[in-house]
């Protein structure tokens, strides 16, 4: 067997109290510790997976800083943005002027709109805290396809299901959440926060790549992008 993948999952919340069981379930990774700004909830996850509970992802950042020998952005910049020509993405900053970035809404108990809170992202790195646009995810997915930001084998766990230690297939590969459709497989990866919503779909064996942003929080965009891509591919 291949050496296992090692993993940290930062917010244990809802959807991420799953990720972690799933990533300790895993034959092909290894569960290395987890993150929560909710520190009992933190420490429960990891106490049930006996693995480590990063302080804050300041921690998880600095681990990489000292793997790269750069700082944390400067080593997405280098590993990622650039090589994917994501132009337009960069750091969130409250205080900046960004050209064209959208207002954030959210919906009222009544049904209504109403501008979502103020939040500022600059905390959540490296766990988020990055503007970005629909062509820039695209652009991402596409190298991340031509091997510009990892290799096919690499690649290939990622989009690959994986099977708990007990034998139970699980639908999500490495980061990747795994959709059947017509025995075709997509991949595909949500995104939330205040203010917006986000699906990045994935179809390997196509070169297709799909992006869908809402400036609206809590927008499941998932059947929308299926529908997109269900009308696009032949």
């Amino acid at each position: 067997m291949s050496e296992r993948v090692k993993v940290g999952v930062v917010g244990v919340g809802g959807l991420g109290q799953w990720h972690a069981k799933v990533y300790a379930e895993m034959e092909s990774a290894e569960l290395v510790g987890v993150y929560d700004k909710d520190d009992a909830r933190a420490a429960e996850i990891a106490g049930t997976y006996g693995v480590a509970r990063f302080p804050g992802l300041e921690a998880l950042g600095a681990a990489v800083e000292a793997a790269a020998g750069m700082h944390f952005v400067d080593c997405l910049r280098s590993n990622v943005f650039t090589p994917a020509h994501m132009d337009h993405t960069r750091l969130d900053d409250v205080y900046s002027v960004i050209a064209h970035r959208a207002r954030g809404y959210r919906r009222t108990l009544d049904g209504g709109i109403e501008n979502c809170a103020l939040a500022d992202d600059s905390n959540k790195i490296p766990g988020g805290g990055f503007v970005s646009t629909a062509g820039d995810l695209v652009r991402f997915a596409a190298a991340l396809e031509g091997g510009q930001l990892a290799n096919k084998q690499s690649c290939a766990l990622m989009f690959t299901p994986t099977h708990t230690t007990g034998g139970r297939p699980v639908p999500y590969g490495l980061g990747w959440m795994i959709l059947d459709r017509g025995g075709k497989r997509w991949v595909g990866h949500s995104g939330a926060q205040p203010g917006a919503s986000a699906y990045l779909l994935v179809s390997p064996s196509d070169g297709f790549s799909l992006a869908v942003l809402a400036n609206l929080e809590g927008v499941d965009l998932l059947a929308l992008s299926v529908r997109i891509a269900d009308i696009t591919l032949p």
